[in-house]
């Protein structure tokens, strides 16, 4: 697909968080890259201050970080790759 002519617009940008998704990567990714399931720990100040932290699914469940710099490229050449095929021009992170 070319998404600037089949959007009728000059310009396509995309946005993502950090690590590619909300919560890091999935263990599905882990079979090819090296995924660390990461547990946060809030402070008691912290859960003072913002106690709806308790039940947050990223404080519940953790996040998928990759930890070598190696691995990051390579995601994000996996994750990018597509977008420029697709016509995409800009990236917002």
């Amino acid at each position: 697909p070319d998404l600037p002519s089949d959007l009728g617009v000059r310009h396509v940008y995309v946005w993502h968080a950090l690590h590619g998704y909300w919560r890091g990567l999935g263990p599905s990714l882990a079979t090819t890259l090296p995924v660390e399931q990461v547990l946060p720990h809030p402070s008691r100040n912290l859960l003072r201050l913002e106690p709806r932290l308790r039940w947050d699914p990223t404080i519940l469940f953790g996040a998928g970080l990759l930890t070598s710099p190696e691995a990051l490229a390579e995601f994000y050449v996996r994750l990018h790759s597509p977008l420029v095929a697709a016509g995409v021009d800009g990236l917002k992170v």
